[in-house]
């Protein structure tokens, strides 16, 4: 199952608390995940993970912020930030990395050119 998500006029899409996806999702514009995700999800905005949201699979994003759970590998182009009530498992891919106090990140870490070939090939496939 894929799902295909676009902003419109600097609207932000919402997966409210509640609700379950388990495919891929591709989207131009920013995306909120307040309730759990399964698959990929591809951004060439910023992707908010919030305090009740989850997500299991690989991120493709320009910016990730997440204050909820991710188990998988992300790959954000510009900026990953973890919030202090945040946790991920899996491997990361960014140019700049914040870690808020109390947020939980077991995996590793690529930065800086590397990260951004890496996503860059990513996003060709």
């Amino acid at each position: 199952m894929s799902k295909q998500t676009e902003s419109n006029n600097g609207q932000t899409n919402i997966v409210a608390a509640g609700t379950t996806i388990t495919g891929d999702i591709t989207t131009t514009g920013d995306l909120r995940l307040d309730g759990h995700i399964e698959g990929t999800i591809q951004s060439t905005a910023r992707l908010v993970i919030g305090k009740q949201g989850s997500f299991s699979g690989n991120i493709v994003a320009e910016n990730v912020d997440i204050t909820g759970k991710v188990n998988g590998n992300i790959s954000a182009k510009d900026t990953l930030l973890i919030k202090a009530d945040g946790e991920v498992t899996g491997d990361i891919n960014t140019n700049t990395l914040i870690i808020e106090q109390h947020a939980v990140f077991n995996g590793s870490c690529s930065m800086g050119n590397q990260a951004k070939d890496a996503v860059s090939s990513k996003k060709e496939k």
